[in-house]
């Protein structure tokens, strides 16, 4: 490349080869980049231009820029689909060869071609050995979770399950299981499991996936004796039993002493074999991952890629987010990034969606009074009712029961509520809450209570939960300068801090001072509005376990209204207009999906129809906003507030309401409107 003709290999090189180089790379329109003739830059580019054709995930139609943003300086640059809209994105780093004849001096790159056959374990070794002899405690049970030891683990020595109680340290296997039915453990099995070589067994191969027969063969050539395996290691038949374990699966992942990765395909392709579970990756504090036929190594000091080096790491960066509720903070927008990148996963069996990440709830609980029902924290309750989906083109799928045998069923989640994000596949989010200041928004929001929730798992049972909504209950007093400061809180002045590079928000009741607690681990976003009790969590404290019932009860005002989908919207955005009984427009609807949208779309090219619908209003939100300047084309102040009412679409079966969509309606504009007092059953 670095004696080719082509301007943008030539500018490429620089960026790969010139310590100082930071410039852009403009590749042209995606037709242009494609119809290259360079034999160097070409076939990676139009191998990149058919990954980022049609996806969920992308607004980016047809890209006019793609190609490399100016950066900083390093070992790999970053391919992008726009350089002025990022998009999807590849890294990209520079094979290392050795001098040769047509290459008179070694190049300067940090990458390596691989065997796709074969993994390199010297290298795997080398990075578990450093991570234990060099990293000490900080890759020990950093997310201080209680000890927990599983029932059982497989002996690799004695190829046999064993009592875990009876057992040192442990490797843990994360992996999906396939679309093949895969048999359920029963108790019956497990007592043939127990005797030695039972592994080998040919009988009982139908319970042990070629991905656990590989998983058990490295776990012995990385030096280590037993490992866990849910399929092998977690009994069906006694549901209180099962489900005990099903909820230590997140503490079982934390304590392990390494945890296997497979991602990609399923659980009978080997360890090329599955897609990464999003709460056994953010739970383990040291990860051996297998993707695409290369292995990668995190923890928490460390990042290792085998296609680069030795002693190469390109990409360092380690999400903070669940460390900061880990560390005691309810912080809502660091639940939202863990939830939608669990959310977006596909699972083999839909209904699995609560059991899933029961585990990561279960230790994210410690910092959210109350604990999780269906995925939305209890605290918070109204700000996790307003869920949507995660850009306005975002199509999320209904998640749909299975048919497999009962014995083979995972015990955490027989219903799939509607009201729950549980319910859809899909990139999903929370909003935001105004407690944690981020000075790169130019709005932020409060939420107000406008009722009472209660929960059952049953529509005739007499006994009704309460879900206390603590967080907005104590907001007030939170806010209060004359309330004492919690333990670990500091006052500064505003004026005192950094100045942010656009003017700061204020919420109501804040103003001129901000907050630091002195166990907040993330950098980036440091400061608070206001201060809140922040759990003092070590091994000791135990996770707040909460029953999972279905349905919801609360007393509530309902409206029959009009909804159109809009000419002037994009025909990727699933929004629709929300109209009063005056014609004037009230509101807005975001729709889950495509699908929906057909509902209130015209068929013969005519004006779209007005559909009536019927929303119930859940609690109300107080939204401030920076305010726009188009001649310095930057968010300015004045700040302005705006209030509106979070409300549900729902239609109806039995007198159980069912959740369609979300959406606001103008808090004004409700309030004239014939409102209907009603008992609200959510189902």
């Amino acid at each position: 490349m670095e004696s080719n003709d082509c301007t943008i290999c030539q500018q490429i090189w620089l960026r790969f080869t010139d310590p100082t180089s930071t410039h852009e790379v403009n590749f042209g329109s995606f037709a242009e980049a494609s119809s290259t003739t360079c034999l160097d830059h070409g076939p990676l580019t139009r191998e990149f231009i058919a990954y980022c054709q049609p996806s969920s995930h992308s607004r980016i139609q047809a890209s006019t820029d793609i190609g490399i943003r100016k950066g900083y300086p390093g070992h790999s640059v970053t391919l992008y689909q726009s350089i002025s809209k990022a998009g999807l994105y590849w890294g990209l780093s520079l094979v290392n060869r050795d001098s040769d004849a047509q290459h008179h001096s070694i190049q300067p790159g940090t990458g390596r071609i691989l065997d796709p056959d074969f993994v390199d374990l010297d290298i795997v070794n080398t990075w578990k050995k450093d991570c234990l002899r060099t990293h000490g405690a900080k890759c020990v049970n950093p997310m201080k979770i209680w000890k927990t030891q599983p029932a059982w683990l497989v002996d690799v020595e004695k190829k046999c399950i064993v009592p875990g109680a009876d057992c040192g340290p442990f490797v843990a296997l994360s992996y999906r299981s396939g679309k093949d039915h895969e048999l359920a453990l029963d108790s019956s099995v497990m007592a043939e499991l127990l005797a030695p070589a039972a592994i080998d067994n040919t009988d009982l191969g139908p319970y042990i996936s070629p991905i656990i027969r590989r998983a058990i063969l490295l776990t012995a050539a990385l030096g280590e004796r037993y490992l866990w395996v849910d399929a092998l290691c977690i009994v069906h038949g006694d549901f209180a039993s099962t489900t005990e374990q099903i909820n230590l699966m997140g503490a079982i992942y934390a304590n392990a002493n390494l945890t296997i990765i497979a991602a990609d395909g399923d659980s009978q392709t080997g360890l090329a074999g599955l897609e990464i579970s999003s709460s056994q990756y953010k739970l383990s504090p040291r990860k051996l991952i297998f993707n695409k036929k290369e292995a990668h190594w995190e923890c928490q000091c460390s990042v290792f890629h085998e296609e680069l080096i030795a002693g190469t790491e390109v990409d360092k960066y380690i999400d903070p987010r669940l460390s900061v509720i880990l560390a005691g903070f309810p912080d809502i927008e660091s639940l939202d990034h863990i939830i939608t990148n669990y959310n977006d996963r596909n699972l083999t069996y839909d209904e699995d969606v609560v059991a899933g990440i029961s585990g990561l709830l279960s230790v994210a609980s410690r910092s959210f009074e109350g604990g999780f029902l269906y995925g939305i924290a209890e605290c918070m309750f109204e700000r996790g009712l307003c869920w949507k989906p995660y850009w306005n083109h975002t199509n999320l799928r209904r998640r749909i029961a299975s048919n497999r045998y009962d014995d083979s069923q995972l015990p955490s989640a027989p219903v799939i509520p509607s009201w729950s994000w549980v319910a859809y596949q899909g990139l999903v989010r929370f909003g935001c809450e105004a407690v944690r200041i981020n000075d790169r928004k130019s709005w932020t929001s409060e939420t107000i209570p406008i009722t009472e929730w209660y929960t059952s798992d049953s529509l005739k049972s007499s006994s009704r939960r309460k879900i206390e909504t603590t967080w907005f209950n104590n907001v007030s007093s939170f806010k209060d300068p004359t309330t004492p400061l919690p333990k670990g809180w500091t006052r500064h002045d505003s004026s005192d801090e950094e100045p942010p590079k656009q003017p700061r928000l204020w919420p109501d009741g804040c103003h001129d001072q901000v907050f630091r607690h002195q166990n907040m681990p993330d950098d980036d976003c440091p400061l608070w509005y206001y201060p809140f009790p922040v759990s003092d969590i070590d091994e000791s404290t135990p996770p707040r376990l909460t029953e999972q019932t279905a349905y919801l009860f609360a007393k509530t005002k309902k409206a029959c209204v009009w909804a159109c989908r809009p000419d002037h919207h994009s025909k990727k955005d699933n929004l629709i207009d929300i109209y009063g009984e005056s014609g004037d427009k009230i509101g807005t609807l975001h729709l889950q999906n495509e699908e929906q949208l057909q509902q209130f779309t015209s068929t013969d090219g005519t004006e779209n129809p007005r559909v009536s619908i019927e929303v119930v209003a859940i609690s109300i939100t107080r939204r401030y906003l920076l305010t726009w300047d188009d001649d310095l084309r930057q968010f300015r102040h004045p700040q302005n507030t705006k209030e509106m009412y979070d409300v549900l679409w729902v239609t109806w079966n039995d007198g159980v309401a069912y959740r369609q969509a979300c959406g606001t309606v103008q808090k004004k504009e409700w309030e004239i409107l014939d409102l209907e007092i009603m008992n609200l059953i959510l189902g």
